[in-house]
């Protein structure tokens, strides 16, 4: 469950996103908003975080290690967290994917290469319930 803290919500955040170089000063970032970060790039490897990490908002890219993609991760973890927010984040956007995204329950859709203050931006959104940024 989030928190306030320094007038921002703080929160339990994954994200799953291949490319560590992109994912690990994102989570140092987050961290540094004193967000509870964990990251991983492997779909399998991402559904048993999150069912031990149970994350207030799950930041996933589309194209992912192991057998999942993005929505299909999010997907299983909402199966069992169903107040669990989640956030695309993709280099390979398209109008089709940002409507499966819409389908699968998404909050939020963003392009890559991230801005960490539009992700912040889309994290408060999602712990608010407010549509993120597109």
């Amino acid at each position: 469950m989030e928190s306030l803290a320094a007038g921002h919500r703080v929160a339990k955040l994954l994200i799953v996103d291949p490319n560590r170089s992109q994912a690990v000063p994102l989570g140092f970032a987050l961290s540094a908003a004193n967000h509870t970060v964990e990251i991983t790039g492997n779909s399998l490897e991402a559904i048993g975080m999150g069912l031990r990490l149970q994350p207030d908002v799950v930041l996933l890219d589309w194209v992912l290690e192991g057998p999942y993609n993005g929505i299909e991760v999010a997907e299983s973890l909402r199966a069992v967290f169903p107040r669990l927010h989640s956030i695309l984040v993709t280099a390979h956007a398209s109008r089709d994917l940002r409507g499966a995204t819409k389908k699968a329950g998404f909050i939020g859709f963003l392009e890559k290469p991230l801005d960490p203050a539009r992700v912040r931006v889309g994290i408060e959104k999602a712990l608010t319930h407010a549509p993120s940024p597109s």
